[in-house]
């Protein structure tokens, strides 16, 4: 005989699998407000678990219905894409971003931590456009966060030479995710991407952050490098030079009790 835990563990299971089945069953009619509908129906289901709350994303259930999400938001990018093929990457983020139920995360450290323990899936976005003529290619960052950089992202390459010829691929990623810079090609003529983001300080002005190399050859999405770094204040550059990346930032001076958020001497991490 099954416990009770277990037994409603098991119709969690059986739910959310009969869900997913209904999800996809007429992917053709796949508009944009179709799209909107799936997406808040998967949303909903991740947001409110069978004890109320939101559901662990490390469980087979919200794995399965976070790649379902994943699944709709590159639906809903590559129809943005196909509709609009010369629109900036903000407006492909403005599209997207309008799976999203109702209510925007506040801006102060303090307050969003609050609000990630209650909404860990809101979708968070930023894209970037890259290549020219008929050759275009959008790169989105889809995650979804709780507290302390602890997230579910995916990377989405959006890609074709035409607007009916657009594909979509999309696989894990875990950052860096707030900004995409278009480097130069490789000799085998992938594009490269350097994916910068800074973390928000956990005291003070103390900060640091990660740097990837990407490079798309057309199928997959590998990384390159991919470092993290530290720095005693707020980080105002990141500067590729050949093979050197310079993160720059305020530092710390040797003077006891020097703020490095008042500090005007600079300090630079090289790898």
């Amino acid at each position: 005989m099954l416990s009770v835990s277990h037994a409603r563990a098991l119709r969690s299971v059986l739910s959310v699998a009969a869900f997913l089945t209904t999800l996809f069953s007429d992917a053709a009619a796949a508009t944009p407000e179709r799209i909107r509908e799936e997406y808040a129906r998967v949303q909903d289901t991740l947001a409110r678990g069978p004890d109320g709350r939101p559901r662990d994303w490390a469980g087979a259930d919200a794995a399965r219905l976070i790649e379902a999400a994943w699944r709709l938001v590159g639906d809903r990018a590559l129809a943005h894409v196909a509709a609009h093929p010369d629109s900036p990457a903000s407006d492909l983020v403005t599209a997207v971003a309008e799976l999203n139920p109702p209510g925007v995360p506040p801006d102060y450290p303090e307050f969003l931590e609050e609000y990630l323990e209650k909404n860990p899936y809101h979708l968070f976005l930023d894209a970037t456009r890259l290549g020219e003529g008929d050759h275009v290619l959008y790169l989105l960052s889809a995650y979804y966060r709780r507290p302390l950089y602890d997230r579910r992202g995916e990377l989405f390459v959006i890609e074709g030479t035409a607007p009916d010829a657009f594909r979509e691929v999309h696989s894990q990623y875990d950052g860096p995710c707030a900004r995409f810079d278009a480097l130069p090609s490789a000799s085998s003529r992938h594009i490269r991407v350097l994916a910068t983001e800074q973390y928000l300080p956990m005291s003070g002005c103390d900060a640091g952050g990660h740097v990837r190399f990407l490079e798309w050859d057309g199928r997959t999405m590998r990384t390159l490098l991919h470092r993290t770094y530290n720095a005693g204040g707020g980080v105002w550059d990141v500067r590729v030079d050949g093979e050197r990346v310079e993160v720059k930032s305020k530092g710390n001076t040797a003077v006891l009790f020097d703020c490095p958020c008042c500090s005007d001497i600079q300090a630079t991490a090289e790898f």
